[in-house]
């Protein structure tokens, strides 16, 4: 990573602040056996690091949904530092992902910067579902998907273009308040009413899911883990991962140009060593200090 691309951070001690959080759910993961894949970044990262990618500043892990809800459920099992994070557990955290936080840090997302919500170093942790073989089924699924997202947001989405926030103005104009949650539980429901033996799985979350597409992976590719090497420990990844790296990223194995060695997120603020607490309504809802 050069110079110029270098985050105002020290993006090397949150890297190792984000191990810590993905040892402590592999422990709790173990503890209820439930099976989890390094993902994304995270994955190749695994391979063609032995670690966290030098500019990465994220950890992302997956797991089918049937495991995912249990395991949303399971913050009695973790150290008292760690949060587990939901919008069950934290209401104004609106998304269909779960992360774990660790308490007493800082690190707030432009999109995020007006939650009243936790906004401590975090991990993602995206549900797997069954996806449709069916064509027409499988479009069908990822509208009710994007509908869920927008309706969970209570806000039309900032990163999708022009398009997707026209629909999701509309969306929220049409459907009436009253109606909304138990739409949201219907939607829920449906993302996971496919059988547990379909040929197909998807995360339809994130840039995963557009208007006309979908990135979609065979079931076998994420059946029984794989072990990789992650920094200092070994985490379980993709059956497949070659098959799901070369998906994702074609010659993954080759670095990308020094200035494209970015930061994913580019956060708003990092603070490493104080609680978001002592940052609220400074560093974020600094309209509501």
């Amino acid at each position: 990573m050069g110079e110029s691309n270098k985050p105002p951070y020290d993006l090397r001690r949150l890297q190792l602040m984000q191990l810590e959080i993905l040892k402590e759910v592999k422990r709790v993961c173990n503890l209820h056996g439930f099976n989890f894949f390094i993902m994304n970044g995270t994955c190749l990262g695994a391979i063609r690091h032995q670690g966290s990618i030098p500019w990465d500043d994220d950890i992302d892990i997956g797991m089918y949904a049937e495991d995912f809800d249990k395991f949303v459920k399971c913050q009695k099992d973790f150290s008292s530092q760690y949060f587990l994070q939901t919008i069950d557990t934290d209401p104004e955290f609106r998304t269909m992902i779960a992360r774990v936080r660790l308490e007493n840090t800082t690190i707030i997302e432009k999109e995020f910067e007006n939650c009243d919500c936790n906004q401590g170093v975090f991990i993602d942790i995206y549900p797997l579902f069954g996806y449709p073989s069916n064509r027409i089924k499988a479009q069908l699924r990822s509208w009710e998907s994007l509908l869920y997202r927008l309706l969970l947001a209570e806000d039309a989405p900032k990163n999708h273009g022009k398009a997707a926030i026209l629909v999701g103005k509309t969306v929220h104009k049409i459907i009436p308040k009253g109606a909304k949650s138990h739409l949201i539980k219907v939607l829920a429901q449906k993302l996971r009413s496919e059988s547990n033996d379909s040929e197909w799985v998807a995360f339809l979350y994130g840039m995963d899911v557009h208007l006309f597409s979908t990135i979609k992976y065979p079931r076998k590719m994420f059946e029984k883990p794989s072990m990789l090497k992650y920094e200092d420990d070994i985490f379980p990844g993709p059956t497949d991962w070659d098959g799901y790296l070369k998906l994702r990223y074609k010659d993954y194995m080759k670095l990308p140009p020094k200035e494209k060695q970015n930061s994913y997120h580019n956060f708003e603020y990092v603070d490493l060593d104080h609680s978001y607490l002592e940052n609220k309504g400074i560093k974020y809802l600094k309209d509501k200090k």
